[in-house]
């Protein structure tokens, strides 16, 4: 059977143009994050103020390893939410798993490229979560799909190791390169401020901005 035999490749016939986009892996996690990210807008109490939903979905070192019962939910859900006061979060992770994802799902699959892409924002989340908690900053809430984002990024260069991309549609990249300079800046946000310089929590000396209110 040809990769466009599949289910969501097919005809979708009299189906909205938008569901039809929707029905592969890649345009449903982008409309849930961009959903997720407008309920985050809209239930935001005010101005330097964590979101009721932000505060729901968002992980951190304490609400996985600071005693009681873990709330591992957050491990998924904090991969679905993004920066509050920032566009550029959420409009820079979806672009990249945009380019890298569209071929990646026709290679694998809907099932398997949903469980690469949560296991990928799951570990990552997780490993953030201890390290917060090992440091003392387990408050500081932990979200964003970067972690996703990488570990698609990553495979896509597995499989192009040689393929290039245009910058500004004029400068000629090679694509490891260009996941290469993601990496670290994402690294160095990551670094400068946990959890996100612009989650809509003001910062706060060391375990004080805290994710869950």
């Amino acid at each position: 059977m040809g990769i466009y035999d599949r289910d969501y490749y097919r005809n979708p016939g009299g189906n909205a143009q938008l569901k039809s986009w929707a029905a592969p892996p890649v345009g449903t996690i982008i409309l849930l994050n961009v959903g997720f990210w407008f309920l985050q807008l809209i239930t935001r109490p005010g101005e330097g103020a964590f979101s009721t939903v932000g505060q729901f979905m968002s992980a951190s070192g304490d609400s996985i390893f600071g005693g009681g019962f873990p709330e591992l939910w957050r491990l998924v859900t904090a991969c679905f939410i993004h920066s509050e006061s920032s566009l550029w979060h959420i409009a820079f992770n979806m672009f990249i798993f945009w380019l890298c994802g569209r071929e990646l799902e026709q290679i694998y699959g809907r099932r398997e490229f949903w469980i690469f892409y949560l296991f990928a924002g799951t570990l990552a989340v997780l490993i953030e979560s201890f390290v917060q908690f090992q440091q003392g900053s387990g408050r500081v809430p932990i979200l964003g799909a970067s972690g996703g984002v990488m570990g698609v990024m990553a495979l896509y260069i597995f499989h192009y190791p040689r393929r290039t991309w245009y910058l500004y549609l004029l400068i000629p990249v090679p694509a490891w390169l260009l996941a290469v300079s993601y990496t670290h800046l994402r690294a160095n946000a990551t670094r400068e401020d946990r959890g996100w310089r612009g989650c809509g929590v003001k910062k706060k000396k060391r375990g004080g901005g805290g994710g869950r209110g």
